[in-house]
């Protein structure tokens, strides 16, 4: 449970998310909930730099949801 947030500080992303493919260059951005299937890799020649936030809800929140 969450989300997350990846931006591309330098080079090119591969990134997979559920059964779509999106290529993320330097400057782009793709927030998501981290329940859908995910995942990336450098997408070109330069090895890809990026900054991610992941959030997820502290445990007592997510006791409140049962």
């Amino acid at each position: 449970e969450g989300e997350e947030l990846l931006f591309v500080l330098e080079g090119t992303m591969k990134f997979l998310l559920g059964n779509r493919e999106h290529i993320l260059e330097e400057g782009d951005c793709i927030y998501f909930d981290s329940g859908i299937r995910h995942f990336g890799e450098s997408g070109g020649r330069k090895e890809a730099k990026c900054f991610m936030v992941i959030y997820t809800s502290p445990a007592e929140d997510r006791s409140l949801k049962s």
